[in-house]
């Protein structure tokens, strides 16, 4: 409801449905009932135009919100039983990790060939996350120090699920750049009803994506 970097793409007779059901089920979307307030569509997000309670002047009675097209996912931070289910998410940020490794070999190599370093800012916060990371691998019992590892790691990251068609937009890291991470999923479309973030051309697959950053 308040991604204005275009990740939520145009709105659409999709978007609509969506938000008048997203207002329906949040009282605090709206800061008047439905019937004083005016909703106008544009291009990428929705103004939601109401009189004000104590206007200063009577040429500035009117004042409004904005809300970005509502979509399916999101973002959130990865719990630790996710990573005790499914072992798929826990491969996931180790390889991210060695990803990292092998960039830093590689900014190595560049060096002593005279070429000019990659990626230096992203790299060096994923060294400092694996860094902490690594602290907790040395303190946790035997059994389970990856696990304890890769759980350390991903409180450092942050999650985000991707169900819809990405528009044109810019990232917005928050605590400095880092290297992006992802993996696809799907499903059959029959049991969601949507056609998901698509990439599915042939099949009837429902196909949506986890990212951490």
């Amino acid at each position: 409801m308040r991604r204005f970097g275009g990740s939520s793409g145009n709105t659409c007779p999709e978007t609509d449905m969506n938000l008048l059901q997203v207002l329906s089920e949040n009282e605090g979307t709206l800061p008047r009932k439905t019937w004083a307030t005016s909703i106008i569509r544009g291009t990428d997000r929705y103004f939601v135009i109401y009189r004000k309670c104590n206007p200063l002047t009577p040429y500035n009675c009117f004042t409004h919100v904005e809300y970005s097209p509502p979509r399916d996912g999101g973002q959130f931070n990865m719990p630790d039983i996710c990573v005790s289910r499914y072992p798929v998410l826990g491969e996931m940020s180790y390889l991210k990790m060695q990803t990292v490794c092998i960039l830093v070999a590689l900014n190595k190599w560049r060096l002593s060939n005279d070429l000019p370093e990659i990626a230096l800012g992203p790299i060096e916060r994923e060294m400092e996350n694996i860094t902490i990371a690594r602290k907790s691998y040395e303190t946790s019992p035997r059994k389970s120090k990856m696990f304890k590892f890769i759980t350390a790691f991903n409180k450092l990251n942050g999650y985000s699920m991707v169900a819809y068609p990405v528009g044109m937009h810019m990232d917005l890291f928050r605590d400095g750049e880092s290297l992006e991470n992802k993996i696809l999923f799907t499903l059959p479309c029959s049991k969601c009803g949507s056609l998901g973030r698509g990439g599915s051309i042939f099949s009837n697959r429902f196909v949506y994506a986890l990212l951490d950053w």
